[in-house]
């Protein structure tokens, strides 16, 4: 079922806890033709820019649902980020890490650091790539 129009029919006050809560009792009416959901982030975009400003790095050739959702998730977390101007700068900031850019020697067995899209826009990693954690001091 597909909703498109909520109409508040009551609201309803009450305490509990010591607090005062709201509810409101809404009456939805039933869409014939629902909107198709629009994805507001620009991926082709800001893939064009990744492989643009960092060459170097792995080529985006697939871009799959879980990468779309992942990107998604960083440009809507912050309305600074939800601009194609910061995502040129982010990639600008990641071309300065010599690790992230795959510049550091190696330790042990393993191979050369090489960055991915999909890699940066893991929540995990891109907290760290803005804390500046693989930037030098």
């Amino acid at each position: 079922m597909n909703y498109k129009t909520a109409e508040v029919v009551k609201i309803q006050f009450y305490e509990e806890d010591g607090y005062i809560y709201c509810r409101t009792l809404s009456r939805f009416r039933k869409d014939e033709n629902p909107p198709e959901k629009v994805d507001d982030c620009p991926h082709q975009a800001i893939t064009d820019l990744y492989n643009k400003i960092l060459p170097e790095c792995a080529k985006v050739r697939e871009w799959g649902p879980d990468c779309q959702q992942a990107l998604r998730m960083r440009w809507r977390s912050s309305p600074k980020r939800q601009s194609l101007d910061y995502w040129e700068k982010l990639f600008e900031y990641i071309r300065e890490s010599d690790f992230l850019m795959g510049r550091t020697k190696p330790i042990g067995d393993h191979k050369p650091f090489k960055l991915r899209l999909r890699w940066i826009v893991k929540a995990s990693n891109f907290s760290k790539i803005i804390d500046g954690s693989y930037h030098s001091s």
